[in-house]
């Protein structure tokens, strides 16, 4: 018996002097990943909660996003800073993810430390949590690595850099209330395709369309169709010309909100690659939108010229 009590004695001290020494009060739990990718770019997939879903390695719940029992939540976002809180039952933790520059990519990290534990139970609690959550840390920051390797992921659009083809166009300006019309687009559109028959030349593209919004609240179109040769101006009829520079170009399926949106995303990807724009964007309207009304058989493709 007093061999046992020993025995129990001495485990009891092994398992103090390892919450003592080896537990401390004060803990710092940290997970780091390194994306190819710069820092703007990984920021589009970290700041934007709603869009977890995408590669979100755990459950997602009413909205909230979940591993096992614990819940992250984006609370604050900074430059290259985001505030996730995480939170169950138990815990309520409040960590910090950080977006570092390193060459031409990024090395993310994610941290928290520990409340300081007044006890060695309170020591040993905190010590399981942390191992817990560092574990689904872990996890989470390696989905995301995974995803944000790809600017398809990131920016939604399957982007390429080409050089412009067509260099001579006719062109027309137009104002309107309201943002034009299917019809309105191609009546100017077959003015300038009338005026390319005269001059016995030929179309020899889909046309394109750039709109913008003035500062009275107009907006102000210019639809334009590529020529198989220079043609003079006429009248309201501009001649404009293309150099054969870089473009960056994306094709996608819908409306004039699907359009739009992919033209903010080329921006940001021109943003983020360090591109810039000598010319205004535009969009190629491969589909005829007088022919097929239903907006989402509409295929554009979106033009962003850059050096």
């Amino acid at each position: 018996m007093k061999k046992f009590l020993l025995i129990l004695l001495v485990l009891m001290l092994a398992v103090f002097a390892f919450l003592l020494f080896f537990i401390p009060a004060q803990q710092t739990i940290s997970g780091t990943i390194a994306i190819d990718n710069k820092p703007a770019s990984v920021a589009r997939v970290l700041q934007q909660p709603e869009q977890w879903h995408k590669w979100w390695p755990g459950t997602v719940r009413n909205g909230e996003y979940f591993m096992d029992e614990h819940a992250f939540v984006v609370t604050k976002e900074l430059y290259n800073n985001t505030v996730v809180h995480i939170r169950s039952a138990k815990d309520s933790i409040t960590s910090l993810i950080t977006l570092m520059p390193v060459n031409k990519g990024t090395v993310v990290k994610w941290e928290y430390t520990t409340n300081k534990a007044g006890n060695l139970w309170q020591r040993f609690s905190q010590w399981r949590t942390a191992n817990a959550v560092e574990e689904k840390m872990d996890q989470i920051l390696n989905s995301m690595q995974a995803f944000a390797l790809s600017d398809t992921n990131i920016y939604g659009l399957d982007i390429a850099l080409q050089t412009i083809t067509d260099t001579a166009f006719v062109a027309l300006r137009f104002q309107t209330a309201q943002y034009p019309t299917a019809t309105e687009i191609y009546s100017n559109v077959a003015k300038l395709q009338q005026y390319i028959s005269q001059q016995g030349a030929a179309a020899t593209n889909a046309p394109i369309l750039h709109v913008s919004k003035s500062a009275n609240g107009n907006y102000e179109s210019m639809v334009a169709v590529a020529t198989s040769r220079t043609l003079p101006a006429k009248d309201s009829i501009m001649y404009k010309a293309m150099v054969r520079g870089n473009v960056l170009v994306a094709t996608v399926n819908g409306g004039q909100a699907t359009v739009e949106q992919a033209l903010v995303q080329l921006d940001h990807y021109a943003q983020d690659k360090d591109l810039r724009a000598p010319a205004i964007p535009f969009a190629l309207l491969v589909t005829d939108r007088l022919q097929q009304p239903d907006t989402l058989k509409w295929v554009t493709q979106v033009y962003y010229p850059v050096y």
